[in-house]
């Protein structure tokens, strides 16, 4: 069996616990994630160091097999309470149990022996993870409602005992929440203008309420989304392009890092992206069914994780673009969303070909999408992610598109912005397809000793 650093994703340019190639606008959400090797795959979990290839997969195939998912235990060394889980979501759990916890890979892992079971919190998060899916068997009929974060929310060791109140806590919670229609508020039963409140006769009506605009449809919203970055006609005909950009990686266990990225796509779902001034240099890309990144030392490696599911929508050419293609079942929310101060509409949606439902927010002025959030599973909670899009501009072929990127995921937040997009430009087409690996680099042979000269005689009388 191979070690964890000369095969797997851990072993590859992006760090676990920091960015990740976002899903989104596929022109721009691709932003990439701080280097695995300098911030291999965080936590807590109790599982690692990939094995090499299952017996099944070398054995020779006489016919087309049935599709089966490896598991965890597979596809890594000394995995046992996720052995049964999907391979590719393993990655996804240790994301979630570092951000759960606000630790990094060494918490549990003795590096660069992921396997190695030496360290007492590892086993600890072994007991943990079991204890978690007990509860969530027995209590919720095995759905997926307490997690790490229920208890730990970003503190390696959850505190069990409420804090006594500093001077003043209790006079301010004991006062009346101040907020429009809230206890005390304006609107509020026996607040200031309600019906019974204060300077109003009992039984009395209150001033006129405001009329209420009926919020848009979900065709409303996405119709008016389509015209403002170009029309269906201009969508339709995106079948390629080229952008250049920088990009800014804070968190991740690597601080502020910044780059130069490069960014290749074509129809339906061909990617590369490259970042250059990070050291080592990141690439990953797909051809479509091969999904794959190089390391600064030219090893390849399968893309895994949120890494795998954040490629497979960013590889869709126009993921957020065609949004009537890629989502089924949209529907508005009851409730108007907000980002930061400002107000949005928030349609939810399913991903073609299934899964959890997905936000995507629109400014309802502009009909422009301001963010897109989604999550990647794993089998003890799901990693949230989200992408925000502002410096819409004219890229070409009648294309409006953002040209700054925020994606944001617990514990990371790379920002990109790009400088130049070539819509429906000629391609690299190699580029798209799985690199051989380097050799592995030649120890060179040692010098040999050398001979001590021999002693001069004495010289004689």
């Amino acid at each position: 069996m191979k070690s964890e650093f000369e095969r797997g994703p851990k072993a590859g340019i992006l760090s676990c616990a920091g960015i990740a190639l976002a899903a989104g606008l596929a022109l721009a959400i691709a932003a990439p994630r701080t280097m695995r090797a300098q911030a291999p795959a965080a936590t807590p979990a109790a599982q690692s160091a990939p094995s090499g290839a299952t017996a099944a997969a070398a054995a020779p195939q006489t016919g087309a097999p049935a599709a089966t998912v490896k598991t965890a235990g597979d596809a890594y060394m000394n995995v046992t309470v996720l052995k049964d889980a999907p391979a590719d979501q393993l990655i996804s759990a240790m994301q979630f149990m570092a951000a759960s916890l606000g630790v990094h890979c060494t918490f549990c892992h003795v590096l660069p022996n992921f396997e190695d079971d030496s360290k007492r919190p590892k086993n600890t998060a072994r007991e943990m993870i079991q204890m978690e899916m007990d509860i969530n068997k027995t209590n919720f009929q095995g759905r997926l409602v307490v997690t790490c974060n229920t208890c730990h929310r970003g503190a390696a060791h959850p505190v069990g005992t409420p804090e006594t109140p500093e001077e003043g806590q209790m006079a301010m919670a004991s006062m009346p929440a101040m907020g429009p229609g809230a206890g005390g508020g304006p609107g509020a039963a026996g607040g200031p203008g309600a019906p019974g409140g204060p300077g109003m006769r009992p039984g009395a009506a209150g001033p006129a309420a405001a009329p209420v605009t009926p919020a848009p449809t979900a065709d409303q919203i996405i119709d008016k989304y389509t015209q403002a970055i170009g029309g269906a006609d201009a969508i339709a005909k995106l079948a390629s392009f080229k952008a250049e950009g920088t990009v800014t990686v804070e968190g991740g266990g690597g601080g502020i890092q910044s780059g130069v990225l490069e960014i290749m796509q074509e129809a339906p779902n061909k990617r590369w992206i490259s970042l250059g001034g990070i050291n080592p240099v990141a690439a990953e890309g797909t051809d479509g069914t091969d999904f794959w990144m190089q390391d600064a030392q030219g090893q390849v490696h399968d893309l895994e994780g949120t890494l795998l599911v954040e490629m497979k929508r960013a590889a869709t050419i126009g993921w957020v673009l065609d949004i009537r293609k890629n989502f089924s079942r949209l529907t508005v929310a009851p409730n108007m969303g907000q980002i930061g101060d400002h107000k949005v509409y928030v349609v939810m949606g399913v991903p073609a070909g299934g899964g959890p439902r997905e936000q995507l927010m629109f400014d309802p002025d502009s009909g422009l999408l301001l963010r897109y959030s989604f999550v990647a599973p794993s089998p003890i909670g799901n990693d949230p992610i989200e992408g925000d899009f502002s410096d819409y501009r004219d890229a070409g072929g009648g294309l409006k598109l953002p040209f700054t990127v925020r994606k944001a995921e617990p514990g990371s937040v790379t920002t990109e912005r790009l400088t130049k997009i070539e819509i429906n430009a000629r391609v690299d087409e190699s580029k798209f397809t799985r690199p051989a690996a380097a050799a592995a680099p030649k120890t060179a042979a040692p010098a040999p000793a050398a001979t001590p000269a021999p002693a001069t005689p004495p010289a004689k009388p």
